[in-house]
């Protein structure tokens, strides 16, 4: 008798079997996966890998991203929401940046983000949430910096 193969029935009539029921629900994980891409996490140890990807970044951003990085990983059980925004116009060309966390943290990043950037054509957009990279511009970027150091 295989491990798996426990048929669940009422009266004369097959319900399921667990076999199949394991291979079903493991089709449906791998095809959330690939239909909906894979997430990408990023943290404390992330920050030279994000400093490349948007052009640089000074030793303060170097700072204050490692900072926003490491408080969702660390400090979980009290942080409920983690933030970073940046302009995406310049995204890819040292953008101004805010992070926020905890209550309204959504709108301090944008706020904070919006207060550094000098040009009134600012586009300031949440790109981190909670660690994981939200925009797809910039998620595209960093994967590629990532496969590059493999």
């Amino acid at each position: 008798m295989e491990l798996f193969s426990i048929k669940y029935t009422i009266g004369n009539r097959k319900i399921f079997n667990v076999r199949n029921l394991l291979l079903f629900i493991i089709f449906l994980l791998t095809f959330s996966v690939n239909a909906f891409g894979g997430s990408l996490r990023l943290t404390g140890k992330d920050v030279d890998v994000l400093c490349k990807a948007v052009g640089g970044c000074s030793d303060d951003t170097r700072k204050d991203w490692r900072i926003a990085l490491n408080k969702i990983d660390n400090f979980s059980f009290l942080v409920s929401q983690s933030y970073i925004a940046m302009d995406e116009n310049k995204l890819f060309n040292q953008p101004s940046y805010g992070y926020g966390f905890g209550n309204n943290s959504r709108n301090r990043a944008l706020n904070m983000c919006r207060s550094k950037d000098y040009d009134s054509f600012s586009n300031c957009k949440i790109v981190i949430r909670n660690n994981v990279v939200v925009n797809e511009k910039m998620k595209n970027i960093i994967l590629n910096l990532l496969n590059d150091d493999r």
